[in-house]
């Protein structure tokens, strides 16, 4: 009977805490009910239904312990199963955005290089970039790549060229321009601002 009580205690306890209470609590009722008998004039045996109390006890929530820790470990495989196929779909997916970001920079650089007006990519009034027209036109290699973009305008007209790059101005404009050698001429200028990712670009 005991035997059971204790295995009941603990296949029904939520926690080994609420187990060891229970426990003490039947401890001492079976201590405190055999010393009433013994007193009574019953000679009863009381520390085999003990043993057997607390052994049942801790073997029943052991039990229970580890069949709940192995439906967690069950519970935690699968969540992390699941965490890698989602980061694998997640890098499989970056892969083909940066193979198409390739491929469109690639198409781009066709474009540019077979147009025949030079383009010039600025970022924050800077060169990050130019095609062969304008090596050409300006006389510059890409060294130019890094260098303000005003220094491709001639003096006079500088504060205009800084004036709408600041202002993100789109349309056509005249202006002169400035070549590597000192020279200068009349030239028809088209700007698009417009985003790169997180970056904003201005083609001219």
């Amino acid at each position: 009977i005991w035997s059971t009580l204790g295995a009941l205690s603990g296949w029904t306890a939520s926690s080994p805490r609420q187990t060891a209470l229970r426990v003490i609590v039947l401890g001492i009722t079976l201590v405190g009910g055999t010393y009433l008998l013994f007193i009574a004039g019953w000679w009863l045996i009381i520390i085999p239904p003990l043993f057997a109390l607390v052994g049942s006890a801790i073997t029943s929530n052991g039990y229970l312990l580890w069949e709940n820790l192995k439906e967690y470990a069950h519970t935690l495989e699968q969540k992390v199963e699941e965490r890698t196929l989602k980061l694998q779909e997640e890098i499989g997916e970056r892969k083909q955005t940066e193979l198409a970001l390739v491929e469109s920079e690639a198409r781009f650089r066709q474009l540019a290089e077979a147009g025949s007006e030079s383009i010039i990519i600025i970022e924050q009034e800077r060169v990050v970039d130019v095609n062969e027209a304008f090596t050409e036109m300006f006389s510059y290699t890409l060294s130019a790549i890094g260098m303000s973009a005003s220094e491709l305008v001639a003096p006079d007209y500088r504060d205009r060229a800084v004036q709408s790059m600041q202002s993100d101005y789109e349309g056509f404009c005249e202006i002169v321009c400035l070549r590597q050698d000192g020279t200068t001429f009349p030239t028809e200028v088209r700007s698009k601002v417009t985003n790169y990712g997180e970056r904003v670009i201005r083609i001219t």
